[in-house]
């Protein structure tokens, strides 16, 4: 009955029931896991380390008990308490991914990215299909500038579990949303969402997100490009190919040396003023490394 509450999310009913069984089998495994878990469910962290506590007594080589002490650790923002029990939960059992995952968790978030790697290499060969590792791995190659690398484990993550990344990609847009909200001027932001809109079939949100874009950097042509798909698929063959034509013309003006008179002026601003147009250098460049952000 405890495990059919926690299915329907009842944990305090749950609690109820784990606690009288353990009146009757104090010595069971799994009966102190799955209190710990309603308790974290609850977030009710303290709780949840003193059954840990009592679990670990009744079982002190249990490798999951120091893993989810470890990520209670990490809710209450105590990296290195988690740590020592990740490292605990590794001496344990070495080939178990979840606890080799979870310290390179931790690793990311302390900006140790060659560390990072290492321990994901050592989970992805004891979790092959877990698509999660591979999408960390990435980040952790991406901060140390191994874009090669990065692509190939995004490439793996997305063989592994393609549908989980429209769920992503939708969460992601939200995550944007507010930022825009917050930051309307952010035009890296409006052209990431942009480009995720039209992952999620919204070409017209998308169309919108470009042209936004467009009409502050004129000269973006990766702005014209991303437009152009998406107007085609619309059934807006025109105006595709106008984008189209901007891309081609600009393309042969660089083959042939021929210098774009707003660029050139915008240089000369940045060269002679201080301020606003220092401000607008910076976006430029920016926006030409969009892809970072994606």
């Amino acid at each position: 009955r405890g495990l059919a509450r926690i299915r329907q999310s009842k944990f305090d009913g749950a609690i109820e029931d784990y606690k009288k069984a353990l009146h009757y089998d104090p010595e069971n495994i799994t009966l102190w896991h799955n209190l710990t878990l309603s308790h974290i469910q609850k977030k009710d962290y303290n709780a949840a380390k003193e059954d840990l506590e009592s679990l670990l007594k009744v079982s002190p080589r249990y490798t999951r008990a120091y893993l989810m002490r470890g990520e209670v650790s990490l809710q209450q923002k105590d990296t290195i308490a988690a740590l020592n029990d990740f490292n605990k939960a590794l001496e344990l059992d070495k080939y178990d991914p979840d606890a080799w995952a979870a310290r390179a968790i931790v690793k990311l978030q302390q900006a140790k990215y060659a560390e990072a790697e290492a321990d994901f290499n050592r989970a992805i060969p004891l979790s092959a299909k877990n698509a999660g590792n591979y999408i960390n791995r990435a980040l952790a190659r991406f901060h140390q500038n191994n874009l090669r690398g990065a692509m190939s484990d995004y490439d793996l993550a997305l063989d592994i579990d393609p549908n989980n990344f429209i769920g992503h990609d939708n969460r992601a847009i939200e995550d944007f949303d507010f930022v825009i909200k917050m930051e309307p001027d952010n035009m890296m932001a409006v052209f990431n969402r942009g480009l995720l809109r039209a992952q999620t079939g919204d070409y017209r949100g998308a169309i919108q997100d470009y042209t936004t874009v467009i009409n502050q950097y004129p000269n973006f042509l990766a702005g014209y490009y991303q437009r152009s798909e998406a107007r085609r698929k619309i059934g807006d063959k025109k105006g595709a190919e106008q984008d189209e034509f901007k891309v081609m013309k600009a393309q042969i003006d660089k083959q042939n040396g021929v210098t774009n008179k707003d660029v050139a002026q915008n240089k000369d601003k940045e060269n002679d003023e201080e301020g606003g147009e220092k401000t607008r250098k910076k976006s430029d460049k920016n926006m030409n490394n969009y892809r970072k952000i994606v």
